[in-house]
């Protein structure tokens, strides 16, 4: 959604000097501003990342006896395209995408946030493998008598899942907050089947 002021009119905004009104304008310009000025630092996983991120999922499979994934360019896109709507659109607050409308789900999806710095791609494989050595004791999706989280680690390690894609943003909003948004297909997780 796009909205104007007009400041062409002095008298109507006469408590506005022109240094200020000129600073205003700025502000809502940049607001309408169809690019992504709140994610200027998103971009796909470098080829280093990649080859970490395709080194612990697959270390994660090979334990429990799956097979291997690999990587798709488009996955990361679409990841992309997720993070910058989170930076831009949510102002940096984490949230799966939506199930209809525009950003439809299509995938399944992991995501992961760090304030104060930026992650490495052992940080974020470690969080999200660290609910299987805590939470997850091999119950069928939906079986869990807690309120503690293993989708991370179980749509990493599900069985039918064959390739993903990430990518990262930095919140330019929010000092040094940085999201990771990984997408796998087919999606995991389905509610009743073990991930492996």
């Amino acid at each position: 959604m796009k909205f104007f002021i007009s400041l062409s009119n002095p008298e109507r905004y006469g408590f506005l000097g022109r240094g200020c009104r000129l600073a205003l304008f700025a502000m809502v310009i940049l607001s309408t501003y169809p690019g992504n000025l709140f994610a200027q630092n998103a971009r796909k996983a470098t080829k280093t990342e990649q080859a970490a991120f395709l080194e612990l999922h697959n270390q994660y499979r090979h334990d429990v006896g799956v097979d291997s994934l690999v990587w798709s360019d488009q996955l990361a896109d679409y990841a992309l395209e997720w993070a910058e709507v989170l930076a831009k659109e949510h102002n940096c607050n984490i949230r799966h995408r939506p199930r209809s409308g525009e950003y439809a789900q299509k995938f399944g999806e992991n995501i992961y946030i760090m304030w104060g710095g930026e992650p490495k791609v052992e940080d974020v494989m470690q969080n999200w493998a660290a609910e299987e050595k805590i939470h997850y004791k091999g119950e069928p999706i939906g079986s869990i008598k807690s309120n503690h989280p293993t989708g991370h680690y179980t749509q990493i390690v599900w069985h039918e899942t064959r390739r993903f894609g990430c990518a990262r943003v930095r919140c330019e909003k929010s000092r040094g907050t940085y999201i990771w948004v990984c997408n796998y297909d087919p999606p995991g997780n389905w509610v009743g089947q073990k991930p492996f």
